[in-house]
């Protein structure tokens, strides 16, 4: 059985953790894009950036070490990313994260990785993640895109939002998790999700205090 089949779907919270990213053109660019909303500090190693990465390191969003990469660039790296144009480097970026255990990905190359960045649908604080374990990107990003059209759409993350306010106070008033699950599964039957999707928050709000009373 291939190592892509075992991969376990899993959330990080990268905030404040060294991600770093070995490649300064495209496809170092669509990782960095992924990662920017995620509050990592990235590091960038490689001789020279593409116009898109030059313009967002002018921005402040990555550190760029001007360089060749070297093992020791990423000793600090919660995860390392692979991502110029030569496998043989890519390949040793991953070999390096995965022998002191830490997460390396060698891009587009899913033998070589111990973690791979899914594409990703967001609406509010909903998302949804889309993996093929690497067998196809582009049919993950079709499965977004159909996602994100047709499912998260911006009133399920209105939704979301409003529901994650009432968590403290249905967390206090009803104790047990099998009560709260029964009650969450009530609200989601009840009128109250068509309430937000009108833009009625208030009356939302109203018919919350009652089932929660």
């Amino acid at each position: 059985m291939e190592r892509s089949s075992h991969y376990q779907p899993v959330y990080l919270d990268l905030r404040g953790k060294q991600v770093v990213v070995i490649g300064g053109g495209f496809v170092a660019g669509e990782k960095l894009s992924v990662l920017f909303a995620s509050g990592a500090k990235i590091r960038v190693v490689s001789p020279e950036l593409s116009e898109e990465l030059q313009h967002w390191h002018a921005e402040g969003r990555f550190e760029w070490w001007q360089k060749c990469w070297e093992p020791t660039d990423q000793t600090d790296a919660f995860v390392a990313i692979g991502a110029t144009n030569d496998k043989a480097i890519n390949r040793a970026v991953f070999a390096e994260a995965d022998t002191n255990g830490r997460l390396g990905n060698s891009v587009d190359d899913p033998k070589f990785c111990n973690f791979i960045l899914s594409a990703v649908a967001r609406s509010g604080p909903m998302q949804v993640a889309i993996s093929s374990a690497g067998c196809s990107p582009a049919l993950a990003q079709r499965v977004r895109e159909r996602i994100a059209q047709e499912i998260l759409t911006p009133e399920l993350g209105e939704l979301a939002s409003f529901l994650g306010a009432w968590r403290p106070a249905v967390k206090s008033a009803l104790p047990t998790y099998q009560d709260r699950q029964r009650f969450w599964e009530a609200v989601l039957d009840s009128e109250i999700p068509a309430l937000i999707a009108a833009g009625e928050h208030v009356q939302a709000a109203a018919a919350m205090k009652t089932r929660l009373g």
